[in-house]
């Protein structure tokens, strides 16, 4: 019995990954954020340039029933973006959980973690409420009301919370945490 105790004891040493170094972390944690920043505002801007282009071609061919239009093609839109954003924001994430941090910055690790996660567990629920949406302001609502709204705060104040652990041991990083709003 005590051999197989052993032999399992040995099996998890081999399996756990040591931390990494503040260095090589920030510099993981950096190449990660910039990649998914990077998409992020590219669907961000895509998403904006679709809905103003497509509701500028309604109201130069059709301006009787552009209202109702509007509502249609910005909630189409949104929820595309959403869900797009979702598949981008789970290959992040699972980038970041995978990084093992030097013990010092764990908490905030995990707690950057998590925010990461709320945000991306609250998008279906937010695409519910906006594709539930009638009206331009109702988009608006269900986008700035939702745990999506509330999760980027979290995600910013742990963001920010990891960047300045990472600066206390004298690395410098950036992994961008002003994010941009979104508004239909």
């Amino acid at each position: 019995m005590m051999r197989w105790i052993g032999l399992f004891a040995v099996f998890l040493v081999g399996c756990v990954q040591p931390a990494l170094s503040v260095e090589a972390y920030a510099t993981s944690l950096e190449l990660a954020s910039d990649a998914y920043v990077a998409d992020a505002q590219r669907l961000s801007t895509g998403y904006q340039d679709q809905v103003i282009d497509e509701i500028r071609t309604m109201i130069e061919s059709s301006p009787d029933d552009a209202a109702s239009r509007a509502v249609g093609i910005t909630s189409a839109a949104t929820t595309d973006y959403l869900g797009v954003l979702a598949d981008d924001m789970l290959v992040f994430l699972d980038s970041v959980d995978e990084l093992n941090p030097p013990s010092e910055i764990s908490e905030q690790h995990e707690e950057f973690v998590a925010a990461i996660r709320s945000v991306h567990e609250s998008i279906p629920g937010t695409i519910d409420v906006v594709r539930e949406s009638d009206s331009i302001d109702g988009i608006r609502f269900a986008l700035t009301s939702s745990g999506f709204a509330d999760g980027q705060i979290r995600w910013t104040a742990a963001c920010t919370s990891l960047e300045m652990a990472v600066r206390s041991l004298g690395q410098g990083i950036d992994i961008g945490c002003v994010r941009p709003e979104i508004a239909p």
